[in-house]
This record gives structure tokens, C-alpha cells and sequence, in this order.
């Protein structure tokens, strides 16, 4: 028993001389860990803010890219056929209310309530990714999709062009406001045949 309480006590004496060092790195890496949110801070604004978004890319003449779930293109339209020629296209109040309220419910509930990014959403997204282990779930808005459908269409998502969606997206919200973009996106999504 005598042996037992003499190893408990080089224990503890080494852990107290151990203590500054650890209190130095965990000071360390605090310092480190709110400098790099700092950093990534300054890039997204200046990412966001530094530059419009270029409304020439909506009337791009890009053809429209048919996926499967898995990204895998099933069919390219040209775009003659892709993109609504502005004769074909619907005005956002000729749309029933009904129909507007359902995509945005079952697309992007917040809609109306984030600028072009849902954080909230993406963290939602992420923690079911963490708890079904797979990557299902990406928290993309109405005006993140947008994006992808203008610039990235058909693509296999990766971070990077999420990154890129999310600042395009911010950028696109400060220069049209919600119903224009709801009815870009209305107009441009694909919704089966017929």
C-alpha cells in the first residue's frame, strides 16, 4: 500500500511540472484557432463584398444539363432548347401562389429569412451527414442552386465549387433581390418531362 501512494505522488508531481507546458500549447492553439477565424473572416468578406455578382451570367446561353442523383449527365439540351428564350419565360405572378409556396417549402424552407447562404442549414446538413456516415445532405438554397445551374451545371459538387456557390450566391443576393431570383430559379429548373 506504501508503494501504491509513493507512485500516486510521482504521478501527481510530474503532472503539476507538466501543467505550464500544456497550459502554453492549449494558449497556443487557442490564439491560433480564433487567428484563423479571423482570417477566414476577412477573405469571405472580401470574397462577398469585393466584387458584384456579373447579372450577364443569367442570360448565359449554356445548354441545360440533365443529372442522375449521383451527378452522372443523362442528357445535354442545347442551349437553343436548354434555357427559356424570354418568350417562353414565366413571370413570377403569373405562377399560383400554391405552386411558388411549394418549392419553396420543400426546396429551401428559410428562403425568405437568409442572405443566400443558410447557415443554419448547413449545419443541419452536416450533422446528418456525420450520423448516416455519408455525404447525402447539402444544405444548398434556392439561390445556391441557381448558381450551380449557371455555372456549374451538370458537375460532379465538390467543397471547392460549394465554396464558390455559397460566395456567388451571397454576391447574387446583394444584387437582385428574392422574387427576381425566384424566378430565374423557377424558370431554369428542371422539373421532369412535360
Amino acid at each position: 500500500r506504501g508503494d501504491h501512494s509513493m507512485k500516486s505522488a510521482a504521478i501527481i508531481a510530474r503532472l503539476r511540472r507538466c501543467r505550464p507546458v500544456a497550459w502554453r500549447w492549449l494558449k497556443r492553439a487557442l490564439v491560433a484557432g480564433v487567428l484563423t477565424v479571423v482570417a477566414l473572416a476577412v477573405v469571405t468578406v472580401i470574397a462577398v463584398f469585393g466584387w458584384s455578382y456579373d447579372l450577364g451570367n443569367l442570360d448565359s446561353g449554356e445548354p441545360l444539363v440533365l443529372t442522375d442523383r449521383h451527378g452522372k449527365v443523362l442528357r445535354t439540351v442545347s442551349a437553343e432548347h436548354g434555357l427559356p428564350r424570354r418568350e417562353a419565360w414565366v413571370e413570377l405572378d403569373e405562377l399560383p401562389a400554391i405552386a411558388i409556396a411549394t418549392v419553396v417549402h420543400s426546396e429551401d424552407e428559410r428562403f425568405f429569412d437568409h442572405p443566400g447562404v443558410d447557415w443554419r442549414g448547413i449545419m443541419r446538413a452536416a450533422a446528418l451527414n456525420l450520423k448516416e456516415r455519408r455525404l447525402g445532405y447539402g444544405g444548398s438554397t434556392i439561390t445556391m442552386q441557381l448558381v450551380r445551374m449557371i455555372h456549374h451545371p451538370g458537375r460532379d459538387r465538390t467543397f471547392r465549387k460549394k465554396v464558390v456557390e455559397a460566395v456567388l450566391a451571397l454576391r447574387l443576393e446583394r444584387e437582385l433581390g428574392k422574387r427576381a431570383i425566384l424566378e430565374h430559379y423557377l424558370n431554369r429548373a428542371y422539373y421532369g418531362n412535360g
